[in-house]
């Protein structure tokens, strides 16, 4: 869920990095205005842009083909000291909110 300025969770596609290796560290994210339905099939790409200091999501592609593009400043780099995983988020040395879909081409 994504809370925007009226302060009700949306199920939007959110894109978030950690702007550092420590519990307490902030956040960066995107969140599109497409919001999730249950059982839709959508294409999803994340980028971290180092270079260009940006976080990107891609749904469906570009806007150019009907998908949608947002993105954010990035946090400055740090180093990861953990396991690398996906489909699922991390809180208080917890795995919590689990991917309940299919994944592919990870």
């Amino acid at each position: 869920m994504f809370i925007d300025g009226d302060g009700t969770g949306d199920p939007a596609w959110c894109f978030t990095i950690k702007t550092a290796d420590t519990s307490t560290a902030g956040s960066a994210h995107v969140c599109t205005t497409d919001y999730v339905v249950d059982g839709d099939w959508v294409h999803l790409v994340g980028i971290f842009d180092r270079p260009a200091g940006k976080i990107k999501l891609y749904v469906n592609g570009t806007p150019e083909i009907g998908g949608s593009y947002t993105e954010a400043a990035a946090p400055t780099v740090w180093p990861a000291t953990g396991k690398f995983a996906i489909a699922r988020a991390w809180h208080n040395a917890t795995p919590v909110d689990r991917w309940t879909g299919d994944l592919d081409e990870v």
